[in-house]
């Protein structure tokens, strides 16, 4: 039996989505270790995992912290300029 695709997941693992939604996977490691909760997020055995449909949300309605995920600058940085 064939693994299922991530497009037919509904929780993915934060590599799965980095490479799903193209992302910067240090800016993206970097935030989930600075963000406890998001709506996000579900917790299992110690692992973040990520709830798909409410991840697209937030990337819809955070077009700005999409942007950061995808290219990697510094949040912080942004913000400033």
């Amino acid at each position: 039996m064939a693994r299922p695709s991530v497009a037919d997941k509904d929780v993915i693992t934060v590599d799965e989505a980095i490479d799903f939604y193209h992302l910067s996977k240090f800016t993206v490691r970097k935030y989930l270790r600075e963000v406890e909760t998001a709506d996000f997020l579900a917790f299992y055995r110690g692992r973040k995992l990520i709830l798909k449909a409410e991840f697209e949300k937030f990337l819809r309605e955070n077009p700005e912290m999409k942007e950061v995920l995808m290219h990697g600058k510094s949040w912080q940085r942004r913000n400033q300029a």
